[in-house]
C-alpha cells in the first residue's frame, strides 16, 4: 500500500501507519513548518508590545499570555486593586444624639444610641397598647409615666428607692426599738449597715457568706440577731447583735442564745 508525501509529493511505501512523509529530509522540513506555525505574536494588555510565545508555553500557561512580562501583570493587578476600592460614603446625621458619622446604611452613630432608640419606640408601644397614665411616686409623690409602661413600678427615680427603702430599714429598727421598750431592756441606736461590714457580711450563727443583693426576705437575706435574745433580758445595742441568715435566725436559733460571746466594733 502506497501513500503520497505531504512535502513533496511522491508515492513511497510507508514504515508506520502514521508516517506522512517519504524520508528523513521531508520529515525534517514538516517538523521545521509546524514549529514555525507554533510561535504565535501577542500583545501585551498593559503596555501594547508585541511579543512571541512558544507552543509550549501555550499549552502549559495559557493565562500568561496576556502580558509580555512579570511586571507588566503586576502592574495591572494594581490598577484592577486600586479600581475596586470603595467609594467614601456619606456623611449622615445620627437619629439620636445628632453626631455627624459617614455610612451607607445606618441611621445610629453607635451601638448604645440604636438601643436607646429601639428602648424608646418599646416604651411608646407599651404605653399606647397599655393605656398607661401617669401615677404619682411612692416617695416624692411626683407624677410619672414608668419605663415600658410597666404597671408596677411605684417610684420615678432609683435616688427615690434608695430612699425609700432606708425608710422602711429605719422602721424595721422602729418595731425592734418598740419590743425592747415592751421588755424595759436597754436600747442605743444600731446601724445595721455598721453591723453587717463590722462581721464582714459572714453568718455568725453557720459561718457562711451572706450575699448583699439579696432582700431581707429571702432565707437566705441579712437579718439582724440579738445575741441574747430579748425575751431572756438582751439588750438592743451593737455589741449585742450579730449579722445572721434568715433561716438562721428564724428557724435554728429563734429565741435561743447561742453563743453569748458579745460583738464588739473595730
Amino acid at each position: 500500500m502506497t501513500s503520497k508525501c505531504i512535502i513533496c509529493g511522491a508515492d513511497f511505501e510507508p514504515k508506520h501507519k502514521e508516517s506522512k512523509c517519504c524520508g528523513r529530509e521531508c520529515a525534517t522540513i514538516k517538523q521545521v513548518e509546524t514549529h514555525r506555525q507554533q510561535l504565535a505574536q501577542f500583545v501585551c494588555q498593559h503596555c501594547g508590545k508585541v511579543y512571541r510565545v512558544t507552543g509550549a508555553r501555550l499549552r502549559e500557561a495559557p493565562a500568561r499570555t496576556k502580558y509580555c512580562s512579570v511586571e507588566c501583570s503586576k502592574a495591572i493587578t494594581i490598577i484592577r486593586a486600586k479600581a475596586k476600592i470603595k467609594p467614601v460614603p456619606p456623611e449622615r446625621t445620627c437619629l439620636v444624639c445628632g453626631k455627624r458619622f459617614r455610612s451607607s446604611y445606618e441611621f445610629y452613630c453607635s451601638n448604645d444610641c440604636r438601643m436607646k432608640r429601639g428602648r424608646h419606640k418599646s416604651r411608646e408601644r407599651s404605653v399606647a397598647k397599655n393605656n398607661v397614665i401617669s401615677r404619682p411616686c411612692k416617695e416624692c409623690g411626683k407624677a410619672f409615666i414608668s419605663e415600658y409602661g410597666d404597671k408596677r413600678r411605684a417610684f420615678c427615680s432609683k435616688e427615690c428607692s434608695d430612699r425609700f427603702a432606708n425608710k422602711m430599714a429605719d422602721h424595721s429598727n422602729y418595731h425592734a426599738r418598740i419590743r425592747v421598750r415592751d421588755t424595759a431592756a436597754f436600747v442605743a441606736p444600731v446601724s445595721k449597715t455598721k453591723v453587717f461590714k463590722r462581721d464582714g457580711w459572714i453568718c455568725q450563727i453557720c459561718h457562711k457568706k451572706v450575699n448583699p443583693k439579696l432582700p431581707h426576705t429571702h432565707p437566705m437575706g441579712a437579718t439582724l440577731d440579738h445575741i441574747i435574745p430579748l425575751s431572756q433580758g438582751g439588750t438592743h445595742e451593737p455589741k449585742n447583735v450579730q449579722l445572721a441568715h434568715r433561716y438562721c435566725n428564724c428557724y435554728q436559733k429563734r429565741d435561743r442564745a447561742v453563743g453569748c460571746q458579745l460583738r464588739m466594733f473595730g
